[in-house]
């Protein structure tokens, strides 16, 4: 990403070139590059400049930290912290599941961007695996299991575990491929615990599954 320091009155210039493949056929023809990449300005205010705010109030600012690819999403998990999607990220491979660890704070601002997911292994097929406390927010999320195993395992976006907490706020998110699957399922391992807030889920069999055994009782609260 372009970088640098502008003082008053000074101007810059970003210059962005977008080049057709070398071996491009006529596939291409009649197509357009609108809504395939987005540009993004960060800028923080200069100690020299001053308003009526002062002149250091963006003296500790934070440019936030960007996921842009399955790669990326995964090591923002396990680091921890606070993300911006930036585009949407197709084909995560969901047959390992993206572990948030116990004691991580991880959010994840979708940004009206999408996460799409896949699995056909053998077995509970997982995107997230969520141990510790994990936020989602202002997008969209789908999995699909490609191999059916009807009743016995699951296909689930979110896994919550035990001590695991889970916020999801504004996201849109849907499952199906597999006969038993769940945006969330919280297991009956330990207390576990899911807010959400102006969400809409779609699954084909269950959005929210909670188990509650004995004195380990999941804490589940929608809005």
């Amino acid at each position: 990403p372009a970088q640098g320091t502008l003082t008053a009155g000074e101007t810059d210039t970003v210059t962005i070139a977008i080049k057709m493949q070398d071996l491009a056929g006529n596939e291409y023809q009649g197509l357009s590059v609108g809504g395939t990449f987005s540009i993004q300005l960060l800028a923080t205010q200069l100690a020299a400049e001053e308003d009526s705010f002062g002149n250091d109030y963006d003296a500790d600012a934070e440019f936030p930290k960007v996921v842009d690819s399955a790669a990326s999403l995964a090591a923002a998990i396990a680091a921890g912290g606070e993300y911006v999607l930036t585009q949407d990220i197709t084909g995560v491979n969901a047959n390992t599941a993206i572990t948030v660890p116990a004691g991580v704070d991880f959010t994840l601002d979708l940004n009206g961007h999408t996460i799409s997911a896949s699995a056909n292994k053998t077995g509970n097929q997982e995107l997230f695996l969520v141990k510790g406390n994990m936020t989602v927010k202002n997008g969209s999320i789908e999995l699909f299991a490609e191999n059916n195993q009807g009743w016995s395992s699951m296909a689930t976006i979110f896994d919550v575990t035990s001590g695991g907490v889970l916020n999801l706020e504004g996201v849109t998110a849907n499952v199906g491929g597999t006969d038993m699957n769940f945006i969330v399922h919280l297991n009956n391992w330990g207390s576990a615990t899911l807010n959400v807030s102006d969400c809409d889920f779609t699954a084909t069999y269950v959005a929210i599954r909670a188990f509650n055994s004995g004195y380990d009782m999941n804490t589940v609260t929608v809005e």
